[in-house]
């Protein structure tokens, strides 16, 4: 097998283990320390597992939590975009250096606005 194959299986089987072991919404319901130390102290005692098990288990979840955070904040954006669009009947929008300009398929230029820059 090559060995980017192997590395994926390990990888997968890696990633098996520590949800097999401290599934998420079994560690959703623990109440954590503050401090990380104690946390992954916690996990390990809670969940009979090395510390080391614990503590990547601990980053795998932080990982996920993040991965959520981000998804909810882009869906969020281009929501606030669709909104945005829907309200003054644009289509699309282009940009130059000086404006933006809010376009609709059958009425063309619908708005236009100043691109602001920080200085």
């Amino acid at each position: 097998m090559p060995d980017d194959y192997i590395f994926y299986q390990e990888e997968k089987a890696d990633n098996f283990a520590l949800h097999f072991c401290v599934p998420t919404f079994m560690l959703e319901r623990i109440d954590l320390p503050q401090y990380r130390t104690k946390a992954i102290e916690v996990i390990a005692e809670t969940f009979h597992v090395t510390f080391e098990f614990a503590k990547k288990r601990l980053e795998k979840h932080e990982q996920q939590l993040l991965g959520t955070q981000y998804s909810l904040h882009i869906k969020s954006q281009f929501e606030a975009v669709k909104q945005f669009k829907k309200n003054i009947g644009c289509d699309y929008i282009l940009k130059d250096k000086k404006k933006t300009y809010f376009m609709n398929n059958n009425k063309g230029l619908v708005g236009t606005i100043e691109n602001w820059r920080a200085e």
